[in-house]
């Protein structure tokens, strides 16, 4: 999962980055979603690792990994509100070069997260879509070989760049590019099924990786993450998208209705 600071820097070669980059508070707060309604308990089949325990130790480092995977930047900048979709279908585009394999593992992930936070995902026709999914025939000038940028770029007449920020003033997101290297199997030891999943999660609003919790796809060292989402990582995503975190809503005020949703989710867990 790549993020801001390190983009601008991508995208205008030769710049230095003196200091973390924050994002910019919303002007409003806007609704969410309904809940999903799947139970967890029917989602265990998708999910790695031991289920979490329902004790007051669990739901402290829970809701420490929730804030920072929601509230932090990728190179310790803030993000003190809550960024989130609040718009269903999503609709995602891939550009021709994009292999049949990453094209298959895309479906199957958006089917998941579909049952997982309740937001539908399906191929755009005719139109551009919400999320652009390109490849790379080797790693970018990052070195990254599977990321997702939560900004848009475009190449301006004058030779500049013009970066399109990927949410809307109420802090709901709006779009995202995922990039691909089609040989990432074989040469990093990557499955696209692992590429996809892990991001097409963090787009819908983890804005950091965490190595807070052991157990979890989105550990910042390769050698670190699970393979696919674990219970941690569901738990967060479905705190994410429960209806009582709202768009554009500050961190003081999302962070204990968050405590409180994984301490439901922990208990159906464990019922």
């Amino acid at each position: 999962m790549k993020h801001f600071a390190a983009l601008i820097c991508f995208v205008m070669a030769g710049c230095a980055m003196q200091k973390p980059l924050s994002m910019p508070a919303p002007t409003q707060k806007a609704e969410a979603l309904p809940t999903p309604i799947t139970p967890l308990t029917e989602l265990s089949e998708y999910l790695v690792g031991p289920v979490p325990r329902n004790d007051k130790a669990t739901v402290d480092l829970f809701t420490r990994s929730f804030d920072e995977l929601v509230f932090t930047v990728e190179g310790g900048g803030r993000n003190d509100y809550v960024r989130k979709w609040n718009e269903t279908p999503i609709q995602y585009r891939f550009h021709k070069s994009v292999p049949v394999e990453v094209r298959v593992e895309t479906a199957k992930a958006g089917n998941f997260l579909h049952n997982l936070v309740g937001i539908e995902f399906e191929q755009a026709s005719r139109v551009r879509g919400h999320i652009q999914i390109t490849s790379e025939a080797s790693r970018n000038r990052r070195g990254e070989v599977c990321a997702f940028y939560p900004l848009h770029s475009e190449q301006m007449k004058n030779g500049f760049i013009r970066l399109t920020p990927h949410f809307t003033q109420d802090g709901t997101l709006r779009s995202a590019t995922v990039i691909v290297t089609p040989g990432l199997q074989k040469e990093y030891d990557i499955t696209f099924a692992q590429c996809m999943i892990e991001e097409m999660s963090q787009l819908l609003g983890l804005q950091n990786d965490s190595d807070i919790v052991e157990n979890s796809l989105w550990r910042n060292a390769l050698e670190d993450k699970a393979k696919r989402l674990t219970y941690h990582d569901a738990i967060i995503l479905r705190t994410l998208y429960d209806f009582r975190i709202k768009p554009g809503m500050p961190r003081a005020q999302a962070l204990p209705i968050a405590r409180r949703i994984i301490g439901e989710l922990l208990a159906e867990l464990n019922s």
